[in-house]
């Protein structure tokens, strides 16, 4: 897992988040394990850095301070889903959006009720 290329803190990696302080850094290919292996972390920058760049750092000093890593194995988390299991159903969700949803569910409502229409029924569909 890439510290700065993968999105393993927030739903964005960190170089979308920072994308002034990621163009500084050195080694942008580093694994969370490399940068989070000493107490303070292990990042160098090409230049020092001082304003909004400075300021850029201590927020991913803040955001990572409480991270505590683990020899566990990583897994797949599907944020689509409230259980973190990816479904069909959720991608096709989200692949429509909710206004297509609440479309398909007012059309299926409409199909489960019984109609006529000459000679033909819902149940010969």
């Amino acid at each position: 897992m890439r510290f700065w290329k993968n999105s393993w803190i927030r739903v964005c990696p960190l170089k979308s988040l920072f994308p002034t302080l990621f163009n500084t850094v050195r080694k942008n290919n580093a694994l969370v394990t490399s940068v989070m292996s000493t107490i303070s972390l292990n990042v160098a920058f090409k230049r020092s850095l001082s304003g909004v760049n400075l300021q850029a750092w201590h927020n991913v000093v803040a955001m990572v301070t409480n991270v505590q890593l683990t020899n566990q194995k990583d897994r797949f988390v599907w944020r689509l889903h409230q259980n973190g299991l990816f479904t069909v159903k959720s991608m096709y969700r989200a692949l429509l959006g909710t206004q297509a949803i609440i479309l398909i569910l007012l059309f299926r409502n409409l199909l489960k009720s019984k109609f006529s229409c000459g000679t033909c029924t819902r149940e010969s569909f």
